[in-house]
């Protein structure tokens, strides 16, 4: 994985503006919007990658601690980040922060790098303040009317797209046959719940190839 991230890393944004026409900057910027409207003193951007939901918090005026695994990706992020944004390199499956550390969680299409969907939800619910919101924007499941020609886009174009735009052909498999068995929203929102989100919703954006979550911390 650290590999791939590594190869990835100076071309991952340009291919994945190609790949969504320019949907994941609007769809992040949507999160960034959720996010800020409580207007968070310190927010959490979990596998920050090359920090664009970052940079999009950063623009709507918050203050960011963005953690991610790959220096290689942090090193890309750096190059964008301003003053509002500490970067870190961590896991987020055991972030190196107390509980109750943050006003507000972000995290966008990094859930399929991971083993299992609830662990990067547990870790962000313990360090979130009670009342705090976690935002999450990520791939999702079509809806019925979309799922052919969503099946056909991700497994002959993004590959053929990706390795056009200097990345490999194998590494956007791998998303391929991780979104093919991701959960669909309502199974997403119930992950949430399970380790303690309440107030869960969501809204389904590109015909349901992309969801974003939204959740608060119960107090007490």
């Amino acid at each position: 994985m650290m590999e791939m991230f590594r190869h990835l890393a100076p071309s991952y944004d340009r291919i994945n503006r190609f790949i969504s026409l320019g949907g994941d900057l609007r769809w992040r910027q949507r999160a960034a919007d959720e996010a800020m409207k409580s207007r968070p003193a310190l927010l959490l951007d979990l596998a920050t990658g090359t920090g664009k939901m970052a940079q999009a918090v950063q623009r709507k005026g918050g203050k960011v601690v963005a953690v991610d695994l790959s220096p290689s990706m942090l090193d890309i992020a750096a190059t964008e980040a301003g003053k509002g944004t500490a970067l870190l390199l961590g896991h987020v499956l055991k972030l190196p922060f107390q509980d109750d550390s943050f006003d507000a969680l972000t995290i966008a299409f990094a859930l399929r790098d991971f083993p299992g969907l609830a662990g990067p939800f547990r870790e962000g619910y313990r360090v979130l303040r009670p009342g705090g919101k976690l935002v999450c924007v990520e791939l999702s499941q079509p809806q019925r009317w979309a799922a052919l020609f969503h099946h056909l886009y991700m497994n002959r174009a993004v590959p053929a797209i990706g390795r056009w735009l200097g990345g490999r052909a194998r590494d956007y498999m791998f998303l391929q046959h991780s979104v093919a068995s991701f959960p669909t929203a309502p199974e997403l929102a119930r992950v949430l719940e399970s380790v303690g989100f309440r107030q869960v919703r969501f809204r389904r954006l590109a015909a349901g190839a992309v969801a974003i979550h939204y959740g608060c911390k119960s107090y007490g």
